[in-house]
C-alpha cells in the first residue's frame, strides 16, 4: 500500500492532534477495557463512551440502529470521572433523528464536521485523539482509506481473540440478555454460513485484507486479546500511538460476558471450527509465533 492522499476538504479540527487513531475491534476482545484505559491517560482524548457508530452509519454497512444519536446528548452534563459509567444508560435511549442529522452533516462532502463535534467535545489539546469501536471492523477498504486520509498521522489498532472463544463469549452475553438458548443461536449462525454476523466478526482475515488494501503497514498495529493485558503490550500500544507509557489495571475486566458457560455438541463444534479454519490458517501464516498458545490448533 502506498502513501495515503489527504482529504483537503476535511474539517480543520482533525489536524489539531499529532495522532488520530481508531481501535476497530474485534468485538469481545477487550475494546471496552482499552477505552477506559485511554480515558485515564492524560495524553489521549477519546469520546466519553465508545461506539458512537459514526462510520458504520454514514458508510456501508449503513447501520440504522446505532448509538450515534446519543453521541453529543448529555455529555456536557456528566463529570469526566463518571463518563465510563454512561454506556449502559446511553444504549437504552431511543434514537433522536434530528441529532443524527446534525452529526452526519459533512459526511457527503468529506468535511465530517458533525463527526468532529463528537470527537473534539471536551478536547483539551492532547497529542493523541481517537475512537474505540468494534463495529468498525465491519467496514470495507474504501472506508478505511477515507479514515486514513483524515489527518497526517492516522493509526489503526486491531485486536484479535481466538475466533471460537470470541463467539462463545458473545453468545453468553447475547443469549443471557435475550433469554435464548445459546446452542440454538450458534446452530442457526453455523447454518447461515460464514456470512452470518456472529461468524463474520471472527473472520479476521477479511479485516486484515481490507486494511492491507487501504492503509500503509506502518499505520496498523495488531494485538491479541490473550496477551494484550500485560504491561509490555500496553507499552507497545502507547508507543505506536506516540504517547507515554501508562500502567494499566490488567486484572480488571470491563463488560465481561455474564451468561453461564454452555456445552456445544461435538458435531456443531466441528462445523464451527471448519467455518473458521481459513481464519486460523491466515492468522498463523501472518503472525507465526506471535499467535497466543491459548488459540486453538486447527488444521485447514
Amino acid at each position: 500500500m502506498g502513501n495515503i492522499a489527504l482529504d483537503v476538504s476535511v474539517d480543520p479540527r482533525f489536524a489539531k492532534p499529532a495522532c488520530l487513531f481508531y481501535v476497530i475491534g474485534a468485538q469481545k476482545a477487550g475494546t471496552s477495557w482499552l477505552h477506559d484505559y485511554f480515558l485515564c491517560h492524560g495524553q489521549v482524548h477519546v469520546t466519553a463512551w465508545k461506539e458512537a457508530d459514526y462510520w458504520n452509519t454514514v458508510r456501508p454497512p449503513h447501520d440504522v440502529n446505532t448509538r450515534l444519536a446519543s453521541a453529543l446528548a448529555d455529555q456536557d452534563k456528566v463529570p469526566r470521572l463518571l463518563r465510563p459509567f454512561l454506556p449502559p444508560l446511553i444504549k437504552r435511549r431511543n434514537a433522536d433523528q434530528r441529532m443524527v442529522a446534525h452529526i452526519v452533516r459533512g459526511a457527503e462532502t468529506g468535511a465530517h464536521d458533525g463527526y468532529a463535534d463528537v470527537l473534539f467535545q471536551h478536547y483539551q489539546g492532547q497529542p493523541t485523539l481517537g475512537e474505540v469501536n468494534p463495529q468498525y471492523a465491519r467496514l470495507g477498504a474504501e472506508t478505511f482509506a477515507e479514515m486514513a486520509g483524515m489527518a497526517r498521522n492516522v493509526r489503526f489498532v486491531f485486536v484479535m481473540r481466538d475466533p471460537v472463544s470470541r463467539i462463545m463469549s458473545r453468545l453468553r452475553q447475547t443469549a443471557a440478555r435475550a433469554g435464548s438458548d445459546p446452542v440454538e443461536m450458534l446452530a442457526e449462525a453455523v447454518a447461515d454460513g460464514p456470512g452470518a454476523d456472529l461468524i463474520a466478526r471472527s473472520r479476521y482475515e477479511t479485516v486484515l485484507a481490507a486494511l492491507d488494501d487501504a492503509v500503509p503497514a506502518g499505520q496498523v498495529a495488531c494485538f491479541f486479546y490473550e496477551t494484550l493485558f500485560v504491561q509490555a503490550e500496553l507499552d507497545r500500544l502507547t508507543g505506536f500511538l506516540g504517547v507515554a507509557p501508562r500502567k494499566g489495571w490488567t486484572g480488571r475486566k470491563v463488560f465481561a460476558s455474564k451468561g453461564a458457560p454452555f456445552d456445544v455438541p461435538e458435531a456443531l463444534d466441528r462445523d464451527l471450527v471448519a467455518l473458521l479454519a481459513p481464519t486460523y490458517a491466515a492468522v498463523r501464516v501472518r503472525f507465526g509465533a506471535q499467535v497466543p498458545k491459548a488459540w486453538r490448533r486447527v488444521d485447514g
